[in-house]
């Protein structure tokens, strides 16, 4: 049975961005810094706490999210559901896992662990874990970020609906994986890493798919690599030089990637095509890039967008908004998202 914790001595709320810069300025001696809209149209509409928190991903079946707490088991580590109420209920222990993605047609949920080389599904109606891939790269699996091909990709190495991961390479290859979601095993190669034919990406540890592109960030080395038709890695350059990207995902609306970039405690927007790039939100406060990994994720119709921050052990909820600055509609947006979670 599934366990319901209290998170962990905190409570979530959803005030609009200028009440809870309001709250946090009228707190005596409040220190928290919160988040700051650098690009209009978005308002921070809600906040949810939770121990370790990595890599939260949106589950439009329930309206909720979904995270790992990337832990031991002992002191909490698995997969949970943010329940949205002050609460979270522990769906899987798990001996430190840390990437998740849903599948938005079932809301059946996988989550990766990076040392035991994993992937768990939790089935969306009766809550039951299976082991789902765990064969990766013989001697060495390290899967961590993950991402779902979408009902209208085109691209290479993907059918609609099929997964991909990316290994982390941790003292082994830097690859990249394709998997279904519809059975388990069954992997194949996408990208791989070997002496004759070694990977140019150091550390890759999130990916994204676009209608026609796959696309890794890597931590260690160039940031932002596209994978072409056969498989190679290719650099992609953007407007502004990358330093430590350790998340990454696409908006459904633009078709922009969108991406952490760890040194400057951003959230950068991305133009695919030309590259060209410009800062959505900035004043987080990422962590370990090692750690602090794949924690972005949009709503399907592109309305929410969710930042994993685990310097704070916050998941932050952007809602698109007509005009940020509004009180009044910042009050609505958070009401309506409460709603949405509590039905």
């Amino acid at each position: 049975m599934a366990a319901v914790h209290a998170v962990r001595g905190r409570r979530g709320f959803r005030p609009s961005a200028l009440l809870l810069l309001l709250a946090v300025a009228l707190l005596p001696g409040a220190s928290l810094a919160l988040p700051v809209v650098q690009e209009a149209g978005w308002a921070l509409t809600h906040t949810d706490f939770l121990e370790n928190v990595n890599a939260a991903h949106f589950n439009p079946v329930d309206g909720k999210l979904y995270a790992t707490s990337t832990t031991s088991i002992a002191n909490g580590g698995g997969l949970y559901r943010i329940n949205g109420d002050g609460t979270s209920t522990l769906l899987d222990a798990a001996e430190r896992p840390v990437g998740v993605v849903v599948d938005h047609a079932t809301g059946d949920v996988f989550y990766s662990i990076l040392g035991d080389g994993v992937i768990t599904r939790v089935d969306f109606a009766t809550q039951t874990p299976t082991l789902w891939v765990d064969g990766f790269h013989t001697g060495d699996d390290d899967p961590v970020g993950m991402a779902i091909a979408p009902s209208n990709y085109v691209g290479a190495h993907l059918l609609p609906g099929q997964a991909v991961v990316v290994d982390e390479g941790t003292n082994g290859p830097d690859e990249v994986w394709g998997w279904n979601i519809g059975s388990p095993q069954g992997e194949f190669a996408i990208h791989s890493d070997t002496a004759g034919n070694p990977s140019p990406m150091q550390q890759p540890v999130d990916v994204t798919v676009t209608a026609t592109d796959i696309w890794v960030v890597n931590v260690s080395g160039h940031a932002l690599y596209k994978i072409d038709a056969l498989g190679n890695a290719i650099p992609f350059f953007t407007s502004q030089v990358l330093g430590q990207v350790s998340a990454i995902t696409v908006d459904p609306i633009t078709g922009d990637l969108f991406v952490i970039e760890k040194n400057t405690d951003e959230v950068l927007r991305i133009d695919p095509v030309t590259g060209a790039t410009s800062v959505v939100i900035n004043g987080f406060s990422f962590i370990d890039c090692c750690t602090d990994i794949a924690g972005l994720d949009f709503s399907p119709d592109g309305s929410m967008l969710f930042v994993t921050d685990r310097g704070t052990e916050t998941i932050y909820t952007f809602s698109m908004v007509p005009e940020p600055g509004s009180l009044l509609l910042g009050l609505v947006a958070g009401l309506a998202l409460r709603r949405a979670r509590r039905s």
